[in-house]
C-alpha cells in the first residue's frame, strides 16, 4: 500500500499546485469597481466563487494526500532499515571469522 503512495505524492503535489494556480486566476478575474455592488454582479460571479473555491478543496485534498503519503513513509522507513540491517550484520560476522591455522 505505501508503494501507492510513493507514486501519488508528486503528483498530489502537482495537483495542489496547479489547484492554487488555478485559483488565483480564478480570483483576479474580477470587473467589480468600488462602489458598484449590486445582485447582478454577485450573480455574474457565482461560477467564479464556485470555481475558486472548488480548487481549494481540491488542493486540501491533495496536500492531505501528500500529508499521509510523507507519514506511511516516515513509519515504515524504521522496520525497514531494522530489517534491512539484520541480513548485513549476520554476513559481516560470516566474513570476519577468522579461520583455524591448519
Amino acid at each position: 500500500m505505501s508503494v501507492t503512495f510513493e507514486k501519488l505524492m508528486p503528483w498530489s503535489g502537482a495537483v495542489a499546485g496547479l489547484c492554487w494556480v488555478a485559483q488565483d486566476a480564478l480570483r483576479h478575474t474580477s470587473t467589480d469597481v468600488p462602489g458598484g455592488a449590486s445582485t447582478q454582479i454577485i450573480r455574474d460571479h457565482l461560477g467564479l466563487n464556485y470555481g475558486s473555491q472548488a480548487c481549494l478543496v481540491v488542493m486540501g485534498l491533495a496536500l492531505l494526500l501528500t500529508g499521509i503519503g510523507f507519514l506511511v513513509l516516515v513509519f515504515r522507513l524504521p522496520g525497514e532499515t531494522a530489517g534491512a540491517t539484520e541480513p548485513r550484520a549476520k554476513a559481516a560476522v560470516k566474513t570476519t571469522a577468522v579461520p583455524t591455522p591448519a
